[in-house]
């Protein structure tokens, strides 16, 4: 299987490839996506798969989803008012269209996080190691 890591941000680029392995036979495709929480993170994942149909064994988007916004408390950055997709956005998620908001998926220095948020991250990352070991069947 061949995990592939997909970021809306080149700055998380480093961060990410430091955590791909070898996983084996690169025909059973698994994309990981990891963009941000706002109208164009989710534009670019599915602009991604139109482009990419039908390669792909299972698709995850590992973060930043509105789950871990609500669970976790995440502020929220100033959004693109200008942005043509944002009172879509504000729509689907029940947002206030006349503030624009958008969360951020930047990389938090992990060695500053606590043991709790360790664990928090760690438990973020379970459903991708789901899917690759279902992959390994």
């Amino acid at each position: 299987m061949a995990l592939h890591l997909a970021a809306e941000k080149d700055t998380l680029r480093t961060q990410i490839t430091s955590w791909t392995f070898d996983c084996g036979d690169p025909r059973l495709a698994v994309l990981a996506y990891v963009g941000d929480d706002d109208a164009s993170g989710e534009a670019i994942l599915t602009d991604w798969l139109a482009r990419t149909s039908g390669c792909w064994l299972a698709v995850e988007r590992i973060a930043l989803t509105r789950e871990h916004v609500l669970a976790y408390g995440l502020p929220a950055a100033p959004g693109k008012a200008s942005d043509p997709r944002w009172h879509a956005f504000t729509a689907r998620h029940a947002l206030d269209p006349a503030a624009p908001t958008q969360w951020e998926a930047e990389a938090p220095d992990l060695a500053a996080l606590s043991g709790d948020e360790r664990t928090q991250l760690a438990g973020l990352l379970q459903p991708l190691a789901a899917t690759l070991a279902e992959g390994d069947d």
